[in-house]
């Protein structure tokens, strides 16, 4: 009986033992065959969510502030104007109402009210919390908000008797002539004596954006901080001075050895320790500065002054403002974006890249849907400007080579690490149904390959020879 027994468990063990290695067999040949043909291997994909992997760097002052400070202060855009130009906006009166704009008005710009009253935002995409069903986008900066972006989905009145469905014909009725005025970018605005508020669009409108109007600082800072230069030539100094008196700008950025501030809200932009002049510092003055620059010279009540001021530092842009002149920029790069963007196959999203820093080595990959219906992605694309490309509607593959390629699920947010020994000087040549094709970058000859599956889940695999 005890062998009987022995013997009936060591042929169930056998018999287990041949089916599992059947059952492996058949996964294994399933898995591994593509187009009859077989020997393929998965390739591991390490799965990471985005907001861990970009938790180590920071989005506030890499992207947008390089890139406003080419278009806005290059040398070729802004060389030293005859105070003549000098462009002094004069204030206007509008009226409020009771809306998110009068609320933001009564608590100095704090954030906090009205972000309880909007709820939790679908998510924080270029420095915008969002609330996209509401149609409200709000920007804050030194905890307090600079800036506010109401599209067509907002449905409330911005101003007494102004929503997003009020002609831009009508508005210049209500409000007057306008301040401020680019036909190249669409756009017409006011200067009030708290905010400024501009109007997107053509006949119709497509946002409004309103920001703060700085005029609680000290009118002091620039003129001693520039006497302080004067007399000890200390860039180490002059920087310390001003970030202790001012540490709220609205930007800072640097690369090598220049560094740059601006105070947009104030009208100021400071660029020092150029390449080419060590030890030095540029200092750029737009009209909406208040302020003094000099003994016996404040703006705008000196300005006469001015035409027999020299001072080998400044660069006085007295004709323009500079809140204008960043919502100007704000408009291009979004059309910037958007034309050299790579869009998805049923056009709803659209992804493009932008450098960290002037650098090719480090960049954000930024995802955004046209109609505003989901949030937008930003993803720390770790090195280099080679192409990516999407997949299909929901993942998109950022190919750098070596261990820093990946493909983004945009639906679950996640990130998903390629795990392959990648070929060198290669790049993504095409994406097929059921495969991404790698071409040598010079000769275009065929390099690696990898197949990939779609499971009925949408969840995508990877495989190779």
């Amino acid at each position: 009986m005890i062998f009987q027994s022995q013997r009936k468990f060591i042929l169930t063990l056998l018999a287990i033992s041949f089916f599992c290695l059947l059952l492996s067999s058949c996964q294994q040949k399933q898995n591994k065959q593509i187009g009859g043909e077989t020997n393929y291997k998965d390739v591991k994909l390490e799965v990471l969510s985005i907001a861990a992997n970009n938790a180590n760097i920071s989005f506030d002052n890499c992207i947008e502030d390089w890139e406003k400070s080419t278009a806005l202060y290059g040398e070729n855009n802004l060389l030293p104007i005859e105070s003549s130009k000098y462009n002094y906006i004069k204030l206007v009166k509008l009226e409020i109402g009771k809306g998110i704009l009068d609320q933001v008005l009564q608590s100095n710009w704090n954030p906090t009210g009205v972000e309880k009253k909007l709820g939790v935002s679908d998510c924080e995409f270029k420095k915008f919390k969002e609330y996209l069903k509401k149609g409200v986008f709000i920007k804050t900066l030194n905890n307090k908000i600079s800036n506010i972006l109401f599209n067509k989905r907002y449905s409330d009145e911005v101003l007494p008797g102004i929503s997003l469905k009020t002609p831009t014909s009508e508005i210049v009725k209500k409000l007057g002539t306008p301040q401020f005025n680019s036909k190249e970018n669409n756009v017409f605005g006011y200067k009030s004596d708290n905010f400024y508020i501009f109007f997107i669009g053509t006949d119709k409108l497509d946002e409004i954006s309103v920001y703060r109007r700085d005029t609680d600082y000290n009118k002091l800072v620039l003129q001693n901080v520039m006497n302080t230069y004067r007399k000890d030539n200390s860039l180490d100094n002059m920087v310390s001075l001003i970030e202790k008196s001012w540490p709220d700008w609205d930007w800072q950025g640097g690369m090598d050895a220049v560094t740059d501030e601006g105070y947009d809200s104030r009208g100021i932009y400071l660029m020092y320790d150029q390449p080419d002049k060590v030890n030095s510092l540029d200092v750029w003055i737009f009209g909406n500065f208040e302020g003094s620059i000099d003994k016996g010279i404040s703006l705008p009540e000196n300005i006469e002054n001015i035409k027999s001021f020299k001072n080998k530092n400044y660069h006085l842009c007295l004709d323009r403002d500079s809140i204008f002149e960043y919502e100007k920029f704000r408009i291009k790069s979004n059309k910037a974006n958007t034309k050299n963007a790579i869009s998805s196959p049923d056009g709803k999203a659209f992804a493009y890249f932008l450098n960290a820093q002037l650098s090719t080595e480090d960049g954000i990959i930024y995802i955004q849907y046209s109609n505003m219906e989901k949030p937008g992605i930003e993803v720390d694309s770790y090195c280099g400007e080679n192409p990516f490309k999407w997949i299909n509607d929901r993942y998109l593959l950022k190919y750098s080579g070596l261990e820093n390629s990946f493909i983004i699920d945009t639906q679950k947010q996640l990130l998903l690490k390629i795990k392959f020994n990648f070929k060198s000087g290669q790049k993504i040549q095409s994406i097929k149904q059921d495969r991404i094709i790698f071409c040598d970058s010079e000769t275009g000859k065929q390099t690696d390959l990898l197949y990939y599956k779609i499971n009925k889940k949408g969840e995508i695999s990877l495989m190779s020879k």
